[in-house]
């Protein structure tokens, strides 16, 4: 069975079946992570849940993306396994490389969805990422065994600079997998799957892909 469901929250039973999910073990710490984010900023805040079919707390890698969009909204988590492009473009990219879906976990910068004009989404600007520092440091240290954290996207990247600054963990930098940056641009692609290669390669040096 592939481990990449594209567009599988589409379904409300598998979503059901997800929030059931979250009572695992290696999930429940973080599923408590986002219902206190969730009462410490109050309603206004709409924070999904991780994907439970991630590596919750063993994770390795964590993949910080910038901010929910419309379709986390519907599904009520982070998922590669979203109906959308963006999703199916990301779980395409890990599964391709060989990068285990119980090394990763994927985030975002921003946790919570950020309204425009008329309450659309709009992509975080630098107040918003440092709005959102401290629950960024909150969940790190609720993954004890992380490793590498990835930035994906030029927004999620500006945490780059305080993120060096901890020093236990290996940063990467990667394009964000929007249909709007790979499908005019198909080196923006391959240029994300070469990172990635190399990651998975650092994380699996005795089965190297290419």
């Amino acid at each position: 069975m592939k481990e990449h469901q594209p567009f599988a929250l589409k379904d409300p039973l598998e979503v059901e079946r997800r929030m059931l999910l979250l009572e695992r073990p290696h999930q429940q710490p973080l599923r408590d992570y986002v219902e206190t984010l969730r009462l410490e900023r109050g309603p206004a805040y709409q924070i999904p849940h991780f994907d439970p079919l991630d590596g919750g707390t063993e994770a390795r890698v964590l993949f910080l993306l910038e901010a929910p969009g419309p379709k986390v909204l519907q599904t009520g988590f982070i998922s590669r396994d979203n109906p959308d492009l963006t999703a199916r473009n990301m779980g395409e990219l890990l599964e391709g490389v060989g990068l285990a879906r119980a090394y990763t976990l994927l985030w975002n910068t921003v946790p919570w969805y950020i309204a425009g004009e008329n309450g659309r989404f709009r992509a975080p600007n630098a107040q918003d990422i440092a709005d959102a520092r401290a629950a960024t440091e909150q969940l790190l240290e609720l993954l004890p065994k992380l490793e590498h954290i990835v930035l994906v996207g030029h927004h999620a990247q500006k945490s780059k600079p305080w993120l060096e600054g901890k020093g236990r963990y290996t940063l990467w930098a990667m394009g964000h997998p929007s249909p709007v940056n790979f499908a005019p641009r198909p080196q923006a692609r391959e240029a994300a799957r070469e990172m990635l290669t190399q990651l998975s390669n650092t994380l699996n040096p005795h089965s190297r892909v290419s």
